[in-house]
């Protein structure tokens, strides 16, 4: 705990996990939105399609029914080489080009917020 000098409260400071908007924005916004228009899959098929590829747990162990890991339990890194597999796989065997964050700014700009 810490406690902050002009007030007095006290607070916690703890590593964020879980991704960014900013990051689930790039990777539906300019990598599934890529695959779906190559494929011609909808947003959701093509994501569950690379989250089963991708993310795979062990299957159920009462039906066998085949599993994956939910890519919002993903922290930081895992999602990072999650988003970094699909690139890798789409460019390997689907010839699909898929730029970096940092080269795609325009296609997933953060939202502005209005301020009241």
């Amino acid at each position: 705990m810490t406690i902050c000098p002009s007030c007095g409260c006290e607070f916690e400071i703890r590593p964020a996990t879980g991704r960014s908007s900013q990051a689930n924005r790039y990777y539906f916004g300019v990598v599934i939105k890529a695959f779906s228009e190559h494929t011609g899959y909808e947003r959701d098929e093509m994501h569950e399609l690379l989250a089963m590829k991708f993310l795979r747990i062990e299957d159920d162990p009462l039906t066998g029914a085949p599993r994956r890991k939910r890519t919002p339990k993903c922290d930081t890194a895992e999602f990072h080489e999650y988003v970094e597999r699909c690139r890798r796989f789409a460019a390997s065997e689907l010839g699909i080009s898929i730029p970096d964050p940092n080269e795609a700014p325009g296609q997933w700009t953060p939202k502005r917020r209005r301020v009241a």
